[in-house]
């Protein structure tokens, strides 16, 4: 009998009602040369008797029943009786596409490859939805695939791989007997197989959320540790231990972590404290000089607050206070100090020591990133949110985030904010949404959906809360560039393009301060630190497979955005370092920029070019335009007064009339309605404020006041007011 080309191994396990599809899947592969190994462990009689139907069905369908021992015993069955020129794996609830073989074997010897690596597509059964993984694509240029993949991979699986198996059976390679078998193989995998390839396509269809245990998944959790003992005891064996226990090291902390936050979420704190004490125990064990897992855990906190401090005593008790005022309780505040030197520690030793729920992290890094990094990974709550030391929360920010994401169960949510700065002793506020559209706000975001936010969000990372789970498992992290210098952009673009799901609220819950004269966004020395920033997000992009298609345009939408940006708030000498770098990056980029010109939208485009050709001329408007935001600022705290004194109606539900309301932000509650003499706007809302006539909005006892939102008629609009009772002193008009 021919030897055939490649084996697929099937382990099932009561899974009848998905294996018809499964098996399918590779019985239509355009590669007709296929043996398919059903290897049955210990199913019940009905999966049993469908096995032996399918095999009865196809001569290349050959059924194995064994004792129940688990996938990995069911896999080194298979392989021992496999018989194929290479070696595919395919779970029995899972699929595959129907020119798979073929276009791994294509490739495999058209190479001269023993392994090709290709991607797979997460089918969430629940929600119908499908999203491509980009797991091995990112590795296409990887000089060290060993290092790179214990580093950064997400699922270790065997099954997205196409193997050669002389090499396999030559290298002696068993799957352990225990939950999570690829954990246990997978750097021996990529150890045994030096000479790889990938196709950068996602062949295999991964199914989730179909009703499976979760008590068998905790219970597996917990086991977590299992496999890790069998790959040290092999690599040991084979006299590899020592040289590569680093990168296990990683690996192991990784996976672990992610299974660390499986138990804390779905568990009692008395299971997690277990698990975690366990899985120190092994880490000490076996890796004695690098750190484990922080355990002093004397509360069980759901949500983790970051705070950045760097000689930040100026406003430090003010952003702490605003952490005390929370409505919303079970949190902790990670402060992470960088070698401040002055009072900023005093300032958190004194929240330290009348409250349990702030800790302080010595970073001596000076990384902005590093510190958000240090913060996520000692996080001990199931959700991250940020706080810079020189802002504020409004009482309700955590409250409200945290309620939106376990109601969503969203990957992150994030809100609206303000941003404010002192006058005399009030601040002003001024309101800011982080996205164009109102169907953005107010419902779950699915798939490729979120990625079209990025053509309206801003970085703002700290509006948001984020599952550690998901940031873990996706390995989103900053760039660690010295300083405070952009490295949100990275981290909120990645955010947003590899999330599933996603709410956002319109409230505004964060406020921004914009006068701190230390700020990093006002440091005229980092002149050019933004343009590496986007280098390093172009090489995450890169190597995470997603530069292509619509997010490159997001990133050079994103890219030249910011540029512009960076343009506006540096000096004039400044700029003199500035725009020749801007130059080289438009002239390196102008390919790309030229099939992109609808999403960069042709304003900001041209705006570049005229910055190319008279940075001076457009330097100077810019600041004109910025004096003459300050002074509008500045305007908006006569009206704050004004309606502070009596609570107070807006005269006209235009755009002068919005504008205004952005403006009261924090007086909000002080609008009763907008009123207007449009008939047509009546019994209508605005930001959830009602519009009514103006003589249902005289009400001549309460002496109330009226702001007049009119550019034209202000004047005959006070004298309406006037004629149906208002007296003088109670209107004021807005300019």
């Amino acid at each position: 009998m021919a030897t055939p080309k490649v084996s697929v191994l099937i382990p099932v396990y009561n899974t009848q009602q998905y294996l018809p599809d499964c098996v399918d899947s590779i019985r239509s592969q355009t590669l007709s040369d296929v043996e398919i190994l059903l290897i049955d462990d210990g199913s019940s009689e009905e999966c049993g008797r469908l096995c032996r139907e399918l095999s009865r069905e196809d001569d290349r369908i050959r059924y194995y029943k064994k004792e129940h021992e688990g996938a990995g015993a069911a896999r080194n069955f298979g392989i021992a009786h496999a018989t194929g020129e290479y070696l595919l794996f395919l779970d029995s609830d899972d699929w595959m596409r129907e020119d798979a073989a073929a276009l791994l074997v294509e490739k495999a010897e058209r190479e001269q490859a023993d392994m090709v690596l290709f991607d797979f597509v997460i089918y969430d059964a629940e929600s119908g939805c499908m999203r491509q993984s980009y797991e091995n694509r990112q590795y296409r240029n990887c000089d060290n695939l060993f290092d790179a993949k214990m580093c950064q991979c997400l699922l270790p699986s065997a099954c997205t791989a196409l193997y050669r198996t002389e090499v396999w059976k030559r290298e002696e390679l068993w799957f352990p007997v225990t939950p999570f078998e690829d954990n246990g193989i997978y750097p021996l995998l990529l150890l045994a197989f030096p000479r790889w390839t990938l196709v950068a396509e996602g062949l295999y269809f991964y199914r989730t959320n179909y009703g499976k245990s979760a008590t068998k998944n905790i219970a597996n959790d917990k086991r977590r540790k299992a496999p890790f003992l069998c790959l040290i005891k092999t690599m040991q064996e084979k006299k590899i231990w020592e040289q590569h226990r680093e990168a296990i090291y990683d690996f192991c902390v990784h996976q672990l972590q992610v299974s660390l936050e499986h138990i804390r979420t779905r568990c009692d704190k008395e299971t997690y404290q277990e698990t975690l004490e366990d899985f120190c125990g092994f880490l000490t064990e076996y890796f004695p000089e690098y750190p484990s897992f922080p355990q002093e855990e004397e509360d069980f906190f759901d949500v983790s607050v970051i705070v950045p401090v760097h000689n930040s005593g100026a406003y430090l008790e003010e952003c702490l206070d605003s952490l005390c005022g929370q409505r919303y309780g079970k949190f902790e505040v990670l402060c992470i100090d960088d070698n401040s030197t002055d009072q900023s520690l005093s300032v958190i030793d004194r929240y330290r020591s009348r409250d349990r729920r702030f800790r302080l992290i010595e970073d001596t890094n000076g990384s902005y990133g590093h510190k958000i990094n240090v913060g996520i990974r000692e996080a001990s709550g199931r959700y991250i949110t940020i706080l810079e030391s020189d802002d504020l929360y409004a009482d309700d920010m955590l409250e409200c985030l945290h309620s939106a994401i376990v109601n969503t169960h969203a990957d992150y949510v994030d809100a609206n904010f303000s941003e404010f700065f002192t006058a005399g002793s009030a601040k002003q506020y001024t309101y800011c949404s982080k996205y164009n559209r109102a169907d953005q706000y107010n419902r779950v975001i699915y798939g490729n959906e979120n990625r079209e936010l990025l053509l309206s969000a801003t970085a703002a990372i700290w509006s948001g809360m984020y599952r550690k789970e998901f940031l873990l498992q996706n390995r989103i992290r900053l760039n660690e560039s010295a300083g405070a210098s952009y490295q949100d952009v990275s981290f909120r673009f990645l955010v947003t393009c590899l999330a599933e799901t996603s709410y956002h609220l319109p409230n505004s819950l964060y406020c921004y301060r914009v006068d701190n004269r230390n700020s990093s966004v006002k440091d005229d020395t980092k002149v050019v630190n933004i343009v590496s920033e986007y280098q390093y997000l172009k090489n995450e992009l890169f190597k995470r497979g997603l530069f292509a298609w619509r997010i490159k345009h997001y990133y050079f939408y994103w890219k030249y955005e910011g540029f512009f940006w960076n343009f506006k708030r540096l000096s004039l000498e400044a700029n003199r370092i500035f725009v020749p770098c801007l130059l080289k990056e438009t002239e390196r980029d102008k390919g790309d920029l030229r099939t992109c010109w609808e999403e960069l939208r042709p304003p900001v485009y041209q705006m570049i070019q005229r910055i190319c050709q008279n940075p001076q001329a457009v330097w100077e408007e810019e600041k004109q335009k910025e004096a003459h935001q300050q002074e509008e600022r500045e305007h908006f705290l006569h009206y704050r007064l004004f309606v502070q004194r009596k609570k107070a109606i807006i005269f006209g539900a235009g755009k002068m009339g919005q504008r205004l309301l952005r403006g009261l932000l924090q007086e909000r509650s002080r609008i009763l309605y907008f009123c207007d003499n449009d008939a047509a706007k009546w019994g209508r809302y605005v930001d959830g404020i009602e519009i009514v006539s103006p003589r249902s909005a005289v009400d001549t006892e309460d002496m109330l006041h009226y702001i007049i939102a009119n550019k034209h008629h202000h004047q005959e609009i006070r004298q309406q007011l006037m004629l149906l009772g208002v007296q003088e002193q109670c209107i004021e008009v807005y300019s």
